[in-house]
């Protein structure tokens, strides 16, 4: 049976202040715009789609390009970029991430520095806000566990209830033989030359701390290479939702060491259903 990794990808909001590329095709530099709003790398071919929405931008160009997305992502591969993406175009394209006028962010699709004029470009890092693990899910825990958010004071005869909030649901996957070096901490990541630090569960927690909604996968992977299709989507029964991680829910995620000298660890990644 296939192993099932996880994989989850934080929220990127693209504004008028963030959303333009400038693209270079056929000796053509024009500055194309991506659609604003709330989107994710993983997800249905849509409007939520970070991926779709940069193909779409670069098909704009007014040589008419056709563009195709293929996602990249790598288990228990330290010397790749884990989460990458190779854009496919039917003319020799070049994306000008360090352009003055560009203001999209290119981490967010692996992109670190312009790329070169070719009909094929992939990533040169890791990706920003998506965070996979090295090693499969070892158990899973589903909810619903719902949380009674009314409370109920009694005051001179009559009783008054508070909402403190929305019901909630559960869901926590646990994971054995964690390796540090690539997949926990920013201080014992040794691939930092392939901007390997974003591969860290501490970059992706510093990214979604702040209650940005995120999307969970189980992707399949056949030996180090996990089975992804176009603009970053899998097959609809491995979608797990969106959810979010705050600090209710980020104090079980301290790993425990197997023993002295063994750098591998278990950890609980434990998620909040976003209401």
């Amino acid at each position: 049976m296939a192993a099932s990794y996880i994989v989850a990808s934080g929220s990127v909001e693209l504004t008028s202040a963030n959303n333009e590329i400038m693209v270079n095709i056929g000796g053509s530099s024009e500055l194309m715009s991506l659609p604003v709003g709330v989107k994710y790398w993983t997800g249905l071919q849509d409007s939520t789609n970070l991926l779709k929405a940069l193909a779409d931008a670069i098909e704009a160009h007014s040589t008419s390009p056709t563009v195709t997305m293929s996602p990249l992502i790598y288990v228990e591969n330290p010397d790749t970029p884990k989460v990458g993406v190779n854009i496919g175009c039917s003319a020799s394209f070049q994306l000008l991430w360090e352009d003055a006028t560009t203001t999209l962010d290119g981490s967010f699709f692996g992109f670190n520095v312009d790329t070169v004029i070719s009909a094929n470009n992939s990533s040169d890092s890791d990706t920003k806000g998506v965070w996979v693990a090295d090693q499969p899910i070892g158990r899973e825990e589903k909810g619903p566990l719902e949380i009674n958010t009314d409370q109920h004071r009694a005051m001179d005869g009559r009783v008054f209830t508070f909402n403190r909030g929305s019901k909630m649901t559960s869901h926590a996957f646990f994971f054995d033989f964690i390796s540090p070096q690539i997949t926990l901490e920013l201080t014992k990541n040794q691939t930092a030359g392939l901007s390997g630090e974003r591969r860290t569960f501490e970059s992706f927690w510093t990214y979604v701390s702040d209650g940005k909604p995120m999307r969970v996968h189980k992707g399949v992977a056949a030996g180090s290479t996990m089975a992804v299709a176009s603009y970053g989507t899998f097959d609809a029964d491995s979608y797990v939702g969106e959810w979010i991680m705050e600090e209710d829910t980020i104090n079980v995620f301290a790993p425990s060491r197997y023993s002295a000298g063994l750098e591998l660890y278990a950890f609980p990644l434990t998620l909040r259903k976003k209401v």
